[in-house]
């Protein structure tokens, strides 16, 4: 950059009597912060086992206690369903245990899913993790299982994300279960945005 010149005087001084000064610009550099977006997260994992998957039952996960969040109401730990605070490309991980204490269990499939409502719309699946015991041996014993659905979506603020369960079952009284011996965090759900 150049010099600018630049004169001062006061009133009634002529222009002749005032030296001119100049004004020296340094070549100025500018850096671009781009706005960054508060992070999201919640850490939760059920903390008491649900008795509740009959046969062909579709069943949410529900009864969580919160780990860490950011979002102080996002998550309704009742019925296990978070809400979006903000737009988000987010990434959704569950871990789910299902677990038969009885001597001789059957556990013919197991699906686990990750569900979506918009705003103003209804739940549907988006993404799924199974087990299917029909491939191998129909009399194949399984007591436990941990299955692990996740994925990475595009949310609106205000739109939900909840985990269910469904399983087809010969025998036993099977339970999302909130731990397996000693590990005490079995069924977890972590949601947090990545953009």
């Amino acid at each position: 950059m150049s010099d600018i010149p630049f004169s001062v005087r006061p009133n009634g001084i002529s222009a002749n009597d005032v030296a001119e000064t100049y004004l020296t610009t340094a070549a100025a550099t500018a850096t671009y912060e781009p706005i960054q977006l508060p992070k999201v997260y919640l850490f939760a994992h059920k903390t008491a086992n649900s008795f509740n998957l009959g046969n062909l039952a579709f069943v949410d996960v529900v009864n969580y206690t919160i780990q860490l969040q950011s979002n102080v109401g996002s998550f309704n730990t009742g019925t296990g369903v978070f809400t979006a605070p903000r737009n988000g490309i987010y990434r959704i991980e569950g871990n789910i245990a299902i677990y038969d204490p009885s001597s001789n269990p059957y556990l013919i499939t197991a699906d686990t899913y990750i569900q979506k409502r918009p705003v103003g719309g209804s739940f549907a699946i988006e993404a799924t993790s199974f087990f299917d015991n029909e491939i191998g041996n129909y009399n194949t014993i399984v007591q436990t299982l941990t299955l692990k659905p996740s994925c990475m979506l595009s949310l609106n603020t205000g739109d939900q994300i909840k985990l269910s369960v469904q399983v087809r079952i010969g025998t036993g009284i099977w339970y999302i279960a909130h731990n397996l011996g000693s590990f005490t965090k079995a069924t977890t759900l972590n949601i947090y945005t990545v953009d």
